[in-house]
């Protein structure tokens, strides 16, 4: 068991004691770098591109080829995945998000934050700095599970429970997730802070026993396994 929730983040996300992640065969990011590769198909600027919750900076460096002339940045808080993602080219440091985002403000163009807002206590303090440190008009990007995705809907209507809940005793098993989003409650935190959606969709739907369907998803995304949304900051200049 561990002493605090510091201490149990720092471990679970530590990639040394946790399986690498299989981003090839992930439906949320080819969703995502899909619509990445459209959005930006005519940009001419360079850009700075934040990851929230690095990792190893695969990630981070995947969508940093999605945009071209594209600076990418990363912050996690376990020091072994800072380490990896400098290697991949990544300009990373230690941070917890949860006492600030470390940046100067109106820094980047592109905020990424990959199911990391379901993690958070304070999730207005986490989307007050996101503003903070992006430019006006910069783009947010974030996904998170769907509370009520078409196969957490079936777990629920047989009594099951769609997730583990977050415990300092059981970090091997427990999702660590303490709040949960629907789209529609989604935007509206988004746009209490004064994000504009530009866009918001699903990745698969899914079944129990791992069943993937990914084109019923882009039909009927309030269905999907994931929420991923594309924001507008909207602010004047000044900030």
């Amino acid at each position: 068991m561990y002493k605090n929730r510091q201490e149990f983040l720092k471990k679970r996300y530590d990639p040394v004691a946790n399986r690498t992640i299989n981003y090839e065969n992930d439906p949320r990011l080819k969703a995502i770098l899909s619509f990445l590769v459209k959005r930006n198909s005519n940009a001419k600027d360079s850009v700075k591109l934040l990851d929230i919750g690095c990792y190893d900076g695969y990630l981070a460096s995947l969508l940093k080829d999605c945009l071209r002339n594209c600076e990418a940045y990363g912050i996690d808080i376990a020091k072994k995945t800072i380490v990896l993602a400098r290697q991949k080219g990544i300009i990373a440091k230690i941070c917890d998000i949860e006492k600030g985002i470390d940046f100067e403000s109106n820094f980047f163009d592109y905020v990424f934050a990959g199911e990391i807002i379901e993690h958070l206590y304070d999730t207005d303090f986490f989307l007050r700095e996101i503003k903070r440190i992006l430019k006006p008009d910069g783009t947010l990007i974030i996904t998170t599970p769907n509370f009520v995705s078409f196969g957490r809907r079936l777990y629920y209507l047989f009594g099951k429970g769609a997730f583990m809940e977050q415990s300092f005793s059981l970090p091997k098993n427990a999702a660590g997730h303490i709040r949960y989003f629907t789209f529609e409650t989604l935007k509206e935190l988004l746009q209490l802070h004064k994000f504009e959606q530009i866009t918001a969709f699903s990745d698969t739907i899914t079944l129990p026993g791992f069943f993937l369907f990914d084109a019923p998803a882009k039909i009927f995304p309030t269905l999907g396994r994931s929420i991923i949304s594309f924001s507008r900051n909207k602010k004047d200049k000044k900030g």
